[in-house]
């Protein structure tokens, strides 16, 4: 059986997981994820009996991400995404030669010259599809979070002016769904980790993620064994 690999390494909760992602005889999609995270463990299990079809794999707001809002999943974690991941490389959807040496991290940037002083940043690095994607999150005067995109992602430099506001409330330590949802709905690639920033810069802004959880970047790698 070929089993395609996914190494997290996320310094926000100090943990480390493996994800090993692979398509049975009857072609259904499935995971084991190894990691001794304690917020992970009902979410592992559960994992273990999902069944995901090969159309699943393209919409952002999959079972996967539905079980991590199930079982209590930090909304900063980055591997519920980095499972979809594991499975696009298993279905050749990411090509193996490249994945294998590449690292994708996502961290707060200390300098990005943009010269905006007073929002919350995350810059998410992706040598996969060699774009950069900084994301900004600003509080309003009415309260809300505006985001905004800094890329060189054609498809979200398409659909940036269509991110809507959204409100404190609607982002938990536990759920980030809305955010999924507009990812979903702008038909974001699922593999992408620009939902997670997003979800990283408006926590931040709104006072729910100190900066400095991300003094270290998270680094998701695609180890061969």
């Amino acid at each position: 059986m070929m089993v395609s690999r996914v190494k997290v390494e996320d310094p926000i909760c100090g943990h480390t997981a493996l994800i090993k992602g692979w398509r049975d005889d009857e072609g259904i999609f499935r995971a084991e994820l190894k990691t001794e995270c304690p917020h992970l463990q009902s979410f592992a299990e559960d994992l273990n009996y999902m069944e995901t079809e090969m159309e699943d794999l393209y919409h952002v707001m999959s079972d996967v991400y539905e079980c991590a809002v199930d079982n209590n999943v930090p909304a900063t974690c980055p591997v519920p995404t980095a499972i979809i991941n594991a499975w696009w490389l298993e279905a050749d959807m990411i090509a193996k030669s490249l994945a294998h040496k590449s690292t994708i991290t996502i961290e707060v940037p200390q300098k990005d010259g943009d010269g905006k002083k007073d929002v919350s940043k995350v810059r998410v690095n992706t040598p996969l599809c060699d774009y950069v994607i900084l994301v900004r999150a600003k509080k309003t005067p009415e309260g809300k979070i505006k985001i905004s995109f800094a890329t060189n992602c054609p498809h979200l430099r398409g659909v940036r002016e269509k991110l809507p506001e959204i409100g404190p409330e609607e982002i938990a330590e536990h759920d980030a769904t809305r955010v999924y949802e507009i990812a979903d709905e702008l038909k974001f690639t699922p593999i992408c980790f620009a939902p997670l920033a997003m979800t990283l810069a408006c926590m931040m802004e709104a006072g729910k993620l100190d900066k400095e959880a991300l003094a270290d970047s998270i680094r998701i790698s695609y180890p061969k064994e």
